[in-house]
């Protein structure tokens, strides 16, 4: 059975998914709105989502043998998001085109990813030294929590914060 830290490391790899899968539809739509040419710029803005996960886990995994992983720290990574949430609310407010615009989304798309690849390893970290849990049972339940949390946001996003409360109130969403 799971344990209490299990859940919870659960609960927050879902809220991480959630955020991660949110934020980026949101970041797809405003990009299509002011930068337009979403479909042929798309995959930049994913492999910038990508190129951030992947280097935050190498450099979190790198360094987390360093030091001992604590809640404080997975507490730390949601203020990181609190900020990331009001900084993505800023440039879906700022209004106008300019390359500058487009950069910016374009470097919000990376920060999501960097902050998605940084809750992983976190938790794994925080589990592993909790639990003594085999690490396939902690990857597996992490990522299949990820997994759901990342379909609510999409699905939730997608049909019914964007086009029923607007960008504005998904970001506030994120926010809380």
């Amino acid at each position: 059975t799971l344990s209490h830290k299990a859940i919870w490391a659960g609960f927050q790899a879902g809220v991480i998914g959630f955020l991660a899968m949110g934020t980026s539809a949101v970041i797809y739509f405003v990009f299509q709105l002011l930068c337009g040419g979403l479909f042929w710029k798309l995959g930049i803005l994913v492999g910038l989502f990508m190129a951030g996960l992947g280097l935050s886990s190498l450099l979190l995994g790198l360094i987390s043998k360093q030091f001992v992983v604590t809640p404080r720290h997975v507490g730390w990574l949601f203020v990181l998001w609190f900020i990331f949430c009001v900084e993505m609310l800023f440039w879906a407010n700022h209004r106008g085109y300019s390359l500058a615009h487009e950069i910016a989304w374009m470097v919000l798309s990376f920060e999501s990813g960097f902050l998605t690849g940084v809750g992983y390893p976190l938790l794994s970290a925080l589990w592993l030294s909790r639990q003594k849990d085999p690490l396939a049972k902690i990857a597996s339940s992490l990522y299949s929590a990820d997994l759901l949390g990342a379909f609510a946001g999409t699905i939730l996003c997608c049909a019914i914060f964007i086009p029923f409360l607007g960008v504005n109130a998904s970001c506030l969403i994120f926010i809380a």
